[in-house]
């Protein structure tokens, strides 16, 4: 089996945009992996160097490890955390994609991370499913947060209009 066969799941356009905000030829951390499918989708667009997969239900890791076992390419470009995004204990460095989680949840997993010095992401791309600007307000008032938004998108996705933010780490 090729890489190519794994766009069987269902890309949406909101995971779609996700990835298209990335930076290229960096590595790409997919936290709380919405069951893996955003970092699938940047696997089998080939443009990143590896793919962390962070979620801390094991079945949707076994299943992702299950699922890319079959493709034919060397697996040392990804790797799979059996892990609560707020305990990862690795520096996360290239693109973060957070999404599938709530604004508060989402903003406790970015600032454990901040805090223990494991946040060297050059871009977060961040898409809370709930509370969207007040995440937002409350990430970039955090004490010394090396991030300023770069720019906001939405997708419409069913009746609602998601938020997609981009934050960049200041130089």
């Amino acid at each position: 089996m090729k890489y190519d066969k794994l766009q069987k799941p269902k890309f949406s356009p909101r995971m779609k945009a996700l990835v298209s905000h990335c930076i290229p030829n960096n590595d790409l951390w997919d936290f709380c992996c919405d069951h893996g499918f955003i970092g699938l989708y940047a696997f089998t667009i080939g443009d990143f160097k590896h793919i962390h997969f962070v979620d801390k239900q094991d079945h949707i890791i076994d299943r992702l490890i299950k699922l890319l076992n079959k493709v034919e390419i060397p697996l040392s470009t990804l790797s799979f955390h059996k892990s609560d995004a707020r305990k990862l204990d690795q520096i996360v460095r290239g693109n973060l994609i957070l999404a599938g989680v709530g604004g508060s949840l989402g903003v406790k997993i970015l600032e454990s991370l901040f805090k223990r010095g494991l946040l060297q992401a050059d871009r977060i791309i961040f898409s809370p499913h709930t509370q969207e600007e007040d995440s937002l307000i409350g990430l970039l008032n955090l004490e010394g947060f090396p991030y300023s938004l770069l720019k906001t998108d939405s997708i419409l996705e069913g009746s609602r209009n998601r938020q997609i933010f981009i934050l960049d780490r200041n130089k």
